[in-house]
């Protein structure tokens, strides 16, 4: 996504740089790890801010990706205050329950970003009802759903699958630890449900996590499941124009680009109703959302039932896959997104020249 919105600001400003590479996300909170990062980001702003100086390139808005309190923003507040420029804000959120807990420091450090703000774009509504309740916050929030600049591939047309064949289920994500893991692991268990149905499996990827992925489906058949390793997006796309069904939970997702690649594709998803899903996969639409379940352990169940049906159901996967296609060619566009940017900037923009006048 952070490649897509970069795409879409080089069509619409002068010149866009990507100016820092600090990558100051974590996945656990570590008040040693939050001042070394703070220090570092203190560093990168006196850099930007000295080739300012000097002429090298000066901003005129300052454009930041996904802030929050697991990856807070030091550098574009400090650098927007001291030139006097807008400082813009994407995918940022808020979780007033993080201020009870260890990421307490990292919330309150998220704060300064958020509050500095001109305009957020929000990808969920549950970050905009977020930001809505964060103190200090006034930016205008702008709703820019999730959206794809163009399909990984030219989609062509659907394979057909053999008459009477198994019906194939894909899944595809990097196999991270946390939510990544954990989806992968629901689906296992979830398809143990499913034994007495005929389908196989393909799924594509890899990462630190895959000698976990590949335990937890150990216990099928032979053939029943296939793993083709690192996979690029253009194969990645022969595979969605192959497959029956998206097998993929998507535990805790923001929301989840595979979704919408997979809609563009005209593949109908089996996903988990829970976090930002809901914004790419519309349930009963194109796609089919179980309940969430207040233990991932308890979704197993509801999850295979969703997929039983899917799988005893052709006329149900092409209906679901013709209303996906369309979704994504019509409402998540390069197009549409870029309105939406524009007019996010344009408000930056003249909120910084009455600030200055």
């Amino acid at each position: 996504m952070a490649r897509q919105l970069m795409g879409l600001l080089e069509g619409l400003c002068q010149e866009v740089r990507l100016v820092s590479t600090l990558r100051t996300h974590v996945s656990a909170p570590d008040p040693v790890r939050l001042a070394a990062l703070r220090d570092a980001s203190a560093a990168e702003a006196d850099r930007i801010l000295a080739e300012a100086v000097s002429g090298a390139f000066r901003p005129d808005l300052w454009f930041t990706y996904h802030p929050y309190h697991k990856s807070p923003d030091w550098i574009g507040p400090s650098v927007s205050a001291r030139l006097g420029i807008p400082y813009v804000a994407a995918e940022a959120s808020y979780a007033a329950a993080r201020g009870c807990d260890a990421w307490a420091d990292w919330l309150e450090a998220s704060m300064p970003a958020l509050r500095r703000a001109a305009a957020i774009f929000c990808f969920s509504e549950r970050d905009r009802r977020g930001l809505e309740k964060a103190p200090g916050v006034c930016a205008k929030l702008y709703d820019l759903k999730p959206f794809l600049a163009a399909p990984a591939a030219p989609t062509g047309e659907r394979a057909r699958r053999p008459e009477g064949g198994p019906v194939r289920l894909l899944a595809t994500a990097m196999m991270r630890p946390d939510n990544k893991r954990q989806s992968y692991l629901l689906l296992a268990q979830s398809l143990q449900h499913l034994v007495d149905l005929d389908w196989t499996l393909t799924i594509a990827g890899d990462g630190p996590a895959r000698s976990d992925v590949e335990a937890a489906f150990a216990r099928f058949p032979a053939g029943r499941v296939h793993f083709t390793g690192l996979t690029d997006r253009s194969a990645i796309a022969v595979l969605m124009r192959e497959a029956d069904i998206l097998a993929w939970p998507g535990c805790r997702e923001a929301y989840g680009m595979v979704y919408l690649e997979a809609a563009a594709a005209g593949l109908p998803a089996a996903a988990i109703g829970n976090a930002g899903v809901p914004e790419v996969v519309k349930d009963g639409v194109t796609g089919l959302l179980a309940a969430p379940a207040a233990k991932d352990g308890e979704a197993a169940v509801p999850y295979a039932a969703l997929l039983r049906r899917l799988i005893l159901d052709p006329a149900a996967r092409r209906r679901l896959g013709a209303a996906a296609a369309r979704f994504a060619a019509t409402e998540r566009t390069r197009e549409g997104a870029e309105a939406i940017l524009a007019a996010g900037l344009r408000h930056a923009m003249a909120a910084g020249r009455d600030l200055r006048a």
